[in-house]
């Protein structure tokens, strides 16, 4: 399995991964396994690939896994990224709006199910994580209300509950993590310790 990070030439495979698991494209019994709220198209991917980048797992020719991230501006952002965009403007954390940090936003994330479980997206994560640091000092990610598997490996590895929004009659929770200047990821909670699995689908 080699982790790295995308070109432009893989991101049609990264668009059919992220398709592959829209909510809209699984049946009830996929979306409990998690599911993807938003859907990109290969502009919205080639731009996050110029700006800040997108780590993928990749199985000889396939893309089994990929992390994508895109700097979060105020006021931009259609549909529930545009709720997401305006639910930051408005949250603080520990004492200071959360938009006077550098933020950038992780997601989609995203593992192909039959190479799940195997912590590769961890090691996804990691990379990102590790690719975007000194550029920006918090993460940020959203989930679904309705996507309780991401939740809970969001908040098993460190992320924290600092929002909830809403779009189109859809719940929506946003979470933050710290982007360490070291490049060391420091994850909170003795959950994380143990080595609990991030979730394979996020956001």
């Amino acid at each position: 399995m080699d982790i790295r990070l995308a070109a432009q030439s893989d991101l049609p495979a990264v668009r059919g991964l992220l398709e592959a698991l829209y909510i809209d494209n699984l049946s009830e019994a996929e979306r409990a396994q998690g599911f993807l709220s938003v859907r990109f198209t290969l502009e919205d991917l080639a731009q996050m690939v110029a700006e800040a980048g997108i780590v993928i797992a990749a199985d000889g020719p396939q893309v089994v896994g990929a992390v994508c991230s895109s700097p979060w501006r105020a006021g931009e952002g259609r549909g529930v990224l545009g709720a997401m965009s305006r639910a930051i403007e408005i949250a603080s954390f520990e004492g200071r709006p959360l938009a006077s940090r550098r933020l950038i936003v992780f997601g989609p994330a995203a593992m192909a199910p039959a190479h799940r479980g195997r912590h590769v997206l961890r090691g996804l994560f990691e990379s990102l994580r590790r690719h975007v640091s000194g550029r920006w000092d918090t993460g940020v990610v959203f989930v679904a209300h309705a996507n309780p598997h991401s939740m809970r490996g969001c908040e098993a590895f460190g992320m924290k509950r600092i929002a909830d929004f809403q779009h189109e009659g859809r719940g929506y929770t946003l979470l933050i993590f710290p982007i360490a200047p070291s490049g060391q990821w420091r994850p909170g909670g003795s959950a994380s310790k143990r080595g609990v699995a991030l979730p394979d689908v996020c956001g």
